[in-house]
């Protein structure tokens, strides 16, 4: 973490069993205090999946910074985790706009997880995994699905009052960072229809496949902006 008055990394040390070595998983922020790490490959190769689930918790100290503690544990899973990697992640508040049943039935929220390569490659399937009771449900959608594909991104936006997940980028590559096809799409999920569209990009600045692509990062920044960073484009590097 840093320190935003000083912007200085700090390495932790957390308590509890880690993870092991692992690429292509995702770290998401649950809530105020608890990050979940999810999925990954231990192996070169981009092999030997992973389906692992673990929570790193930050318990703050008022009093005396150098008093925070880190630790990791392991929830039990009520059914059997998918396995994937370089897939998208992204929290869905259980206060989430529009959706009037979903307090009550995620009262503590949603982990979506989208696409990744499993053990048959790249995947177009969406799950969510419910925060309390740690179980994974397949999600059936409908509309313009976004095709299989890894390395992509995903975001929950509250816009307007209305909730959605959007989809930008990645690619069909077995290899993840090589082969198959890159992406510059973009899709937006109506999380109370569970329906998918095809966005339309009306400008643009320079070649959209250099800020989509695979392994882009990207954040809302506000109501109406998203930012891009980084990336890779395979036919060009």
């Amino acid at each position: 973490p840093t320190t935003h008055s000083r912007l200085e990394w700090k390495a932790v040390k957390p308590s509890g069993d880690s993870p092991p070595p692992m690429y292509g998983h995702t770290a998401t922020l649950i809530d105020e205090h608890r990050i979940l790490v999810y999925g990954g490959m231990c192996r070169g190769g981009y092999s030997a999946i992973l389906s692992s689930l673990m929570i790193l918790t930050y318990t703050p100290n008022n009093d005396d910074e150098a008093a925070n503690k880190w630790s990791w544990s392991t929830p039990m899973t009520a059914n059997r985790a998918p396995y994937r990697g370089f897939h998208a992640a992204a929290f869905i508040p259980a206060n989430a706009p529009g959706l009037d049943d979903w307090k009550e039935a995620h009262p503590a929220g949603v982990l979506a997880i989208h696409g990744g390569n499993g053990p048959h490659g790249p995947s177009d399937e969406l799950f969510f995994l419910d925060i309390k009771t740690w179980k994974f449900s397949r999600i059936d959608s409908k509309g313009s699905v976004p095709s299989a594909r890894n390395a992509h991104r995903m975001i929950f936006s509250a816009s307007q009052g209305a909730a959605k997940l959007f989809v930008f980028g990645g690619g069909s590559g077995n290899g993840i960072a090589r082969g198959g096809e890159d992406f510059d799409d973009g899709y937006s999920l109506d999380l109370k229809r569970m329906e998918w569209r095809k966005l339309e990009f009306k400008h643009s600045i320079g070649d959209t496949k250099r800020v989509l692509g695979r392994g882009a990062s990207c954040m809302m920044l506000d109501e109406a902006h998203v930012l891009f960073f980084g990336g890779h484009h395979y036919c060009r590097g």
